[in-house]
């Protein structure tokens, strides 16, 4: 996969040189994802992570290696991040009558 499944941006890299593509399985273009190694999990590439908006994907198929599972806490953690990290700066850039509307609703108020 070339696209993160969640901001959809293409995760091309730039092009790598015709005369050195046979060092890279003959690829035509290097790639953006970042892989991530978590130290005494797993020695290797655990999960993927977009360099754009963070966002943490599956490097294995669900439910075919113990390796999924393990990934998915740490999945599960990047996510609630991005997550957080989108919200406080929607929140961060309403109006200060929209945070109180905002806040006495979380607060169960109208």
């Amino acid at each position: 996969m070339n696209i993160c499944p969640n901001c959809k941006t293409d995760l091309n890299g730039t092009e790598i040189p015709e005369e050195n593509r046979h060092l890279y399985g003959d690829k035509t273009h290097f790639n953006r994802k970042i892989g991530v190694e978590v130290r005494g999990m797993y020695d290797g590439v655990l999960f993927w992570k977009c360099p754009d908006c963070n966002w943490a994907w599956d490097r294995w198929p669900k439910g075919e290696s113990r390796l999924w599972a393990l990934a998915q806490t740490h999945i599960t953690r990047q996510q609630n991040t991005v997550i957080l990290h989108e919200e406080a700066r929607r929140f961060a850039a309403l109006t200060p009558e929209g945070r109180a509307d905002l806040e006495a609703f979380w607060k169960g108020g109208e």
